[in-house]
């Protein structure tokens, strides 16, 4: 990790309100996220206890929603950062339309490992 965006985008923020994880359904999020996007539990703004429960929460992958704030997204540096934010944000706007036609069916975590491992080692110009 080489950088870390923090954002109050409105899909993704509405996602930490709900308390739901932005679900891998698209292969963009599986790519550059490596899965869903979980939630961490709520903490205060600005307070140690929240930077903990955001890396706790945050593992392996790209992202975390902060419960009842926003969105951090992280990255190599500070493209692919914000890059983890804005296809966060993509992807909890295809997941509240989709939800709205009826659903989604979410990537299985064979289809993520791949998609993901492609990004990190073969993937790019």
């Amino acid at each position: 990790m080489g950088a870390i965006v923090h954002t109050h985008s409105v899909y993704a923020t509405a996602f930490a309100v709900a308390g739901s994880p932005i679900p891998a359904i698209t292969e963009e999020i599986a790519q550059v996220i490596g899965g869903s996007v979980d939630h961490a539990p709520y903490a205060a703004c600005g307070t140690a206890e929240l930077g903990k429960l955001a890396v706790k929460w945050l593992g392996n992958k790209q992202a975390v929603l902060l419960a009842k704030h926003g969105l951090v997204g992280v990255g190599r540096d500070l493209k692919e950062a914000l890059l983890s934010c804005i296809i966060t944000e993509k992807t909890a706007q295809i997941a509240a339309i989709a939800q709205m036609l009826g659903g989604y069916r979410e990537l299985g975590p064979y289809e993520i490992r791949d998609l993901r491992d492609n990004y990190l080692n073969k993937y790019g110009q």
